[in-house]
């Protein structure tokens, strides 16, 4: 997870797609999680919040990416649950890491397949280290990047019902790579599936945003 704000060279295919038999919202996140797929994300929970939507569907594919725009993506979700009382489903086939794995356990009903994985870290500030010129801009960045760290493992805690330290344990020092029997039996997820059961019937809605195509998607 990063925190810089500059989203140059992102490679992301977000779509958004009605299914009107199952009265539910399917949105996708297939890329990178920055301020474009944000963009993308926020418009179809505010749409869904606006309908009174039922059910979303968020299907996620992701290396990964940048906090704030997962906070606000976050934000978004939260809003449609007060609003509507409405209930969000997360979906991973293959990965999900980083700050997409966090969005994936904000689900209300998470499911992954067989061979999906999670990756979980602590928040990188390397960039924003790096432009720091006094002792006193670098303690206060790091006292943020602790701030940051704290909030998301709460986050993370409180959904999956396990404790703080333990999420300091495992994904503080390095990256933690949680495959699909393991966030099961932690309750990241709720249910292991053979195969992906979210897939788009109908598109009636669709954005496709391209920069950069030689980006390194393995990066975040």
């Amino acid at each position: 997870m990063s925190t810089a704000a500059d989203n140059k060279g992102t490679h992301v295919r977000s779509s958004l797609a009605h299914r009107p038999q199952t009265e539910c919202l399917e949105l996708h996140l297939v890329g990178r999680v920055d301020d474009e797929s944000a963009n993308v994300l926020c418009e179809g929970l505010t749409r869904a919040t606006h309908l009174k939507q039922p059910v979303i569907l968020l299907y996620i594919h992701s290396p990964g990416g940048f906090v704030a725009a997962g906070k606000r993506i976050i934000d978004a979700m939260n809003v449609y649950r007060a609003v509507t009382k409405g209930s969000i489903h997360t979906h991973v086939a293959v990965e999900a890491k980083s700050m997409a794995a966090v969005l994936f356990l904000c689900g209300d009903v998470r499911t992954m397949c067989t061979q999906a994985t999670l990756m979980l870290h602590q928040v990188s500030m390397t960039d924003v280290v790096a432009c720091k010129k006094t002792a006193t801009d670098t303690a206060a960045t790091s006292a943020y990047h602790t701030h940051l760290n704290l909030e998301l493992f709460r986050l993370i805690a409180d959904r999956c019902e396990t404790d703080v330290e333990g999420l300091k344990r495992k994904a503080y020092a390095q990256d933690w790579y949680i495959y699909a029997t393991e966030a099961a039996s932690l309750k990241m997820a709720h249910k292991i599936v053979q195969r992906s059961p979210y897939m788009t019937l109908e598109v009636v809605y669709k954005i496709d945003i391209v920069l950069n195509d030689d980006m390194d998607m393995n990066s975040i």
